[in-house]
């Protein structure tokens, strides 16, 4: 079997398992960041208790969404939500929207989530509002 190996020396080999043990780490780490994403999803709030709903968007919008981010990281962070966000409107205006089909009590309607995205001066975030609707039930 050895003779199938090329010469290398014990260094040689300890330095390139070590090399490949740093990569998958940080290839591992890297993968565990992006699957995390937000705590927050349009889709699966809608599972919480209805007075709850609104709140936790809310929540999502103060703590994850703030003033002063670049637009293009609140608009990632809003697609990892679950929203759909269109292009920037002539006055910078970014609109995201979310829906989903529910069928509480066995009738179906949509639910609507609206966010609005609205520029500074410089280009980042000056604020932002949620809204939910519901439509057919």
């Amino acid at each position: 079997m050895s003779a199938f190996i090329p010469s290398m020396s014990k260094g040689h080999v300890v330095s390139g398992v070590i090399a490949g043990c740093m990569s998958l780490g940080l290839i591992a780490a890297a993968s565990s960041a992006q699957a995390q994403g937000p705590d927050f999803s349009f889709h699966t709030v809608e599972y919480m208790p209805a007075a709850e709903r609104l709140v936790a968007a809310q929540a999502f919008m103060a703590g994850d969404i703030k003033a002063g981010m670049s637009m293009n990281r609140a608009v990632a962070d809003l697609r990892a939500a679950g929203a759909y966000c269109q292009a920037p409107k002539a006055s910078g205006v970014v609109k995201c929207i979310s829906t989903s089909l529910a069928s509480p009590e066995d009738q179906l309607g949509d639910v609507v989530w609206k966010v609005n995205l609205t520029p500074a001066a410089d280009g980042s975030l000056a604020g932002a509002s949620v809204s939910r609707s519901q439509y057919g039930f």
